[in-house]
């Protein structure tokens, strides 16, 4: 994962993080940018709580522009990133949809992520995209914050 994608994603999501907290404490603040061929072509933040639909996470949000914007079924040329590893709904939508690659900051618990999709599920799909954990610390403390905050 190239610098030139990292340094952007981490500039807008601190910068933006404060508002959208700001906006609604409940949203969890979760990020999501997609590449196609280094450029980026859009970017979304959780929009659950707000619309109170809970399938609106920022990767299906902007998995959904990037099939828009690219009228392609497929986004076999595109890079996702995201703050927090996507969720197993949010995996389906990736492997549906073919993405090759997918950085995030932040690792799910066991179970709850990407990483921990059944083999099965791989195999009946003939596809699995290239995972690459992207250790943030700020990024890190930012969420355990959020959730301790959220807790109490």
């Amino acid at each position: 994962m190239s610098q030139e994608i990292i340094e952007p994603f981490l500039k807008v999501f601190l910068d933006r993080f404060a508002e959208i907290r700001t906006q609604n404490s409940e949203e969890i603040p979760s990020f999501t940018q997609i590449y196609k061929n280094g450029n980026l072509i859009c970017e979304a933040f959780n929009s659950v709580e707000i619309s109170e639909d809970s399938s609106l996470h920022s990767e299906v949000l902007a998995i959904s522009e990037a099939k828009r914007i690219c009228k392609e079924r497929y986004l076999t040329d595109c890079i996702l990133i995201t703050t927090l590893e996507p969720c197993l709904m949010c995996g389906g939508s990736i492997l549906l949809s073919r993405i090759p690659k997918v950085a995030y900051l932040v690792p799910a618990k066991l179970g709850e992520g990407i990483s921990s999709l059944p083999l099965e599920t791989i195999y009946s799909r003939n596809f699995f995209p290239e995972l690459v954990l992207i250790k943030s610390e700020t990024t890190k403390e930012l969420f355990k914050t959020f959730f301790k905050d959220k807790r109490n």
